[in-house]
């Protein structure tokens, strides 16, 4: 008598586990939603990497207006230069 509610534990065990396996997709194999994050990321790094690179150039572009301006004092043209530096280092 104590056998066949076992056996059918144990039936009911191997069968859900069977199901629970099926609707798993295998890592890297055929899985759209893994695919589109991965693209998606990759999008994003390039984004800001270019918007870095972007600000670089920013800066770089400020400064050298900065230095070739012959209207202002030097000890204005260096403040503002520094002010400009300082502003690069914030993240």
């Amino acid at each position: 008598m104590v056998r066949l509610p076992i056996a059918l534990l144990a039936a009911a065990v191997v069968f859900l586990s069977a199901a629970a396996n099926v609707d798993k997709p295998k890592p890297g194999v055929d899985d759209p939603v893994a695919a589109e994050l991965t693209k998606a990321k990759e999008d994003y790094q390039a984004a800001v990497m270019a918007a870095g690179e972007k600000l670089v150039a920013a800066f770089a572009d400020q400064q050298k207006k900065l230095e070739d301006n012959t209207k202002l004092k030097v000890a204005e043209q260096i403040k503002l230069v520094e002010q400009i530096q300082e502003e690069r280092k914030k993240p």
